[in-house]
């Protein structure tokens, strides 16, 4: 079963969860993600933002993150089984722009930095200390969704 992170960029909270999810190692789930503005974005954060890479390296995660970003497409949303929007906005994007018809996801509302005032590139010390922060806190309720999405697929899957 595919499990598909959906966010802006898929360079931050998307593949956050996708590593998340996929270090718990769940036989018959694998994790993958990919972002409805991905092409736009990459120019300005590379294959993934430094707050995101910063995370993963401290948590031991970087092996399961998968290694270039990904432009959200019929064809990916097609082989997915399962799929979390981290916003309203990225549902209605696929539904509008790709077709998308499936019920089988959900919808986290999970703010990129954008939704905390904060602009990509460096502005200042200030603005990057409290990207680590906000980083730090959107991982947190990252894995803690995560965590709840496990249960629910082993409670349905008759699993422990």
């Amino acid at each position: 079963m595919i499990v598909h992170f959906i966010c802006k960029g898929n360079a931050y909270r998307s593949r956050l969860a996708e590593a998340y999810f996929n270090s718990k190692k769940l036989s018959n789930f694998r994790a993958i993600s990919s972002g409805v503005e991905e092409e736009k974005h990459k120019e300005e954060n590379g294959p993934i933002s430094w707050a995101a890479e910063r995370i993963l390296q401290n948590n031991s995660l970087i092996s399961y993150m998968s290694n270039f970003s990904k432009q959200t497409t019929k064809n990916l949303l097609n082989k997915s089984d399962f799929i979390v929007f981290m916003s309203q906005e990225y549902l209605n994007y696929c539904k509008q722009k790709l077709t998308y018809k499936s019920t089988d996801y959900d919808v986290w509302e999970i703010k990129d930095f954008g939704g905390f005032g904060i602009t990509a590139g460096y502005k200042s010390r200030e603005q990057e200390l409290k990207k680590i922060e906000i980083s730090e806190k959107t991982f947190e309720e990252i894995k803690d969704r995560i965590d709840k999405l496990i249960q629910k697929i082993n409670k349905n899957s008759g699993q422990s």
